[in-house]
């Protein structure tokens, strides 16, 4: 699949900053002819981006959080069975941490 992206910067002529003022002056004013050829940009999306893309919509569609779980969480909370292991929470968010610093 190709993806054609031609005409952006049309018109507009390339102009060096490293020459100074007046050799600008001296220079003669050169008009881009719409005439011209000029090569038109294009982008072309391989299998695997293809699929990337694919994989990113899925995802960008599932949901996000467990409805199931939570509702369950509540249930336990409601009922006063749902305990907190504090151990395990510090643990887990050090782990966490420390993956962070070396990503």
């Amino acid at each position: 699949m190709t993806e054609n992206i031609s005409g952006v910067g049309k018109g507009i002529p390339a102009s060096s900053s490293t020459q100074s003022s007046s050799e600008q002056k001296n220079r003669p004013e050169t008009a881009v002819s719409p005439s011209r050829n000029v090569p038109s940009d294009s982008s072309e999306l391989t299998t695997s981006s293809l699929l990337l893309q694919r994989i990113s919509d899925r995802i960008a569609d599932a949901d996000a959080v467990d409805a199931g779980r939570v509702e369950a969480a509540r249930a336990a909370i409601d009922e006063g069975r749902f305990s907190v292991d504090s151990e395990r929470v510090a643990s887990r968010l050090l782990e966490f941490e420390q993956r962070l610093e070396t990503d």
